[in-house]
């Protein structure tokens, strides 16, 4: 606990360090931009003092031994001219650095306005292949499937059934056969296409996560099909065909992918303590440990806890005992925010909720493969699905009092009174 304390002082003191430091510049820099005019005003009031008063100032210096109009003369001129000459080269530079930063300004807007326009192309791209996805549709025993059930049940009736055949030819329907090559062709491009972006490091890290998540609950059921085939001394069923269109191109996406996120992706630490300023009820987290891809939440005990790490509080001590009690907030916040980490963050293998309120403590832990089990879907597959989350998860698991109740007592721990 001390050293995530001093880990968190650490980094949001540096975090200050680097703003302060960065204000500063920006404060000067600006501070020469807006008063360009009163600068250069009384650098020419200075130096037209110069000009015009030097002679009785010099004269008056007597051990020069300048008695003669025409050494006062000389003197100043020879003292005013290097002087003016200084000055001229001074505001001029003054304004070549105020058009440069000028022309820096709006190259740096350019830029921004570019990267934006960059980032929501590449965003759009993702959805479109994301929609393609959800529109397969495969009809079996009069059962309609889709998204990636469509997808599992195709490959698994006809790579199987087919591959029982000797003949070296793959009768694979040619509307879903060219549905299935047309989205693996347009993964690995667009994969490239944000490596080699002009987006930040961030939105390149976000923009490959979407797209991980993406072909991961959409394709990655063929290499586990792959898998079972091979366990069970079947590989023959998988013909050269269908091997070299499909599951050699889903190996060889899923390498560049992880090859590419790689270079992008914070750890797992930092993507965890990210991930949790997030979510409902974020501002009142007190600490976040992680250790061997399990994940540990606490929130503050009271409202006088939440003062200590908040001298400016956001909420009034009334407004923190209501946001948890009005509409069942804390429990909603137990079911669904757990839930959501597990399915953003796929290297989370659990997850733990501590959330004392009102002289109780809630205890919840969630494992992956037991979450699926109980709700009955694929968290890959939530995770790119919204009408899924929404409906199928939030409106069954936490909108329903009695199903929610049901999860809480299945997953949680009540102590205290």
């Amino acid at each position: 606990m001390k050293r995530l304390r001093k880990f968190f002082s650490n980094w949001q003191f540096w975090q200050k360090a680097q703003l302060d430091s960065r204000d500063k510049v920006s404060e000067d820099k600006a501070f020469i931009e807006r008063n360009i005019m009163r600068i250069s005003l009384l650098i020419l009031f200075i130096g037209t003092f110069l000009t015009f008063f030097m002679p009785f100032v010099m004269a008056s210096f007597h051990f020069y031994n300048l008695s003669a109009p025409n050494e006062v003369g000389d003197a100043f001129g020879g003292v005013a001219n290097p002087i003016s000459s200084l000055i001229g080269v001074f505001l001029t530079f003054l304004a070549f650095y105020v058009q440069y930063r000028a022309n820096e300004r709006q190259t740096n807007e350019l830029e921004k306005q570019k990267r934006l326009a960059e980032f929501r192309a590449i965003q759009e791209s993702i959805l479109n292949l994301k929609n393609d996805i959800q529109l397969m549709r495969y009809t079996k025993s009069k059962v309609t499937y889709s998204h990636s059930e469509a997808i599992w049940h195709f490959v698994m009736d006809h790579i199987i059934e087919n591959a029982n055949t000797e003949t070296t030819q793959f009768d694979m329907p040619k509307q879903q056969y060219f549905q299935i090559a047309y989205m693996l062709t347009l993964f690995e491009p667009l994969i490239n296409e944000i490596d080699e972006s002009n987006l930040t490091e961030l939105e390149k890290q976000h923009s490959l996560q979407n797209l991980e998540g993406l072909f991961e609950a959409s394709f990655a059921f063929i290499l586990r099909l792959e898998d079972k085939i091979v366990k069970e001394d079947k590989e023959k069923l998988i013909n050269g065909y269908v091997k070299r269109k499909i599951i050699i191109p889903v190996k060889k996406i899923r390498m560049v992918l992880k090859e590419i996120a790689s270079k992008y992706t914070a750890s797992e630490k930092e993507t965890l303590f990210s991930a949790v300023t997030k979510i409902k009820g974020g501002a009142f987290i007190k600490q976040v440990r992680y250790l061997n891809h399990r994940g540990t939440v606490t929130f503050f005990k009271n409202y006088d806890d939440y003062l200590k790490s908040s001298p400016s509080p956001i909420l009034t001590q009334e407004e923190y005992v209501d946001y948890f009690t009005k509409d069942d907030q804390l429990t909603k916040i137990l079911v669904t925010e757990p839930v959501r980490l597990l399915m953003k963050l796929e290297f989370l293998d659990e997850i733990t909720f501590n959330l004392p309120f009102n002289g109780k403590s809630y205890y919840l832990t969630l494992e992956r493969e037991a979450t699926e089990e109980y709700i009955g879907m694929d968290l890959a597959e939530l995770k790119i699905d919204k009408i899924m989350w929404r409906d199928r998860f939030l409106g069954k698991f936490v909108y329903d009092n009695q199903t929610r109740a049901k999860f809480i007592e299945n997953f949680a721990r009540v102590t205290g009174n």
